[in-house]
C-alpha cells in the first residue's frame, strides 16, 4: 500500500473565478478529485457547473487586479 500527500489550492465552499471568463463570475468549489493531470475542481455558479482543473481558476479576491 502506498501513502500519497496532496496539497490542494481551494478548498470546499472557496469563492473563485475562472481566468479565461471575460466577465469573471463568481464560482464556488462544490468537490475536488484528483487524476492524472492534477487536482480537477468542480465549481458551481451562475454560469453553470463545470469542471476545472486548479491553473484554469483563481480566488475571487484576485479578481479586480486580474480586470483592471
Amino acid at each position: 500500500m502506498r501513502k500519497v500527500q496532496i496539497e490542494v489550492k481551494f478548498l470546499i465552499k472557496d469563492q473563485v473565478f475562472r481566468i479565461s471568463d471575460p466577465d469573471k463570475m463568481l464560482y464556488f468549489v462544490v468537490s475536488y478529485q484528483v487524476d492524472y493531470q492534477g487536482v480537477m475542481y468542480q465549481i458551481r455558479g451562475e454560469g453553470g457547473t463545470l469542471h476545472v482543473y486548479d491553473f484554469e481558476i483563481e480566488s475571487y479576491e484576485y479578481r479586480l487586479g486580474i480586470l483592471n
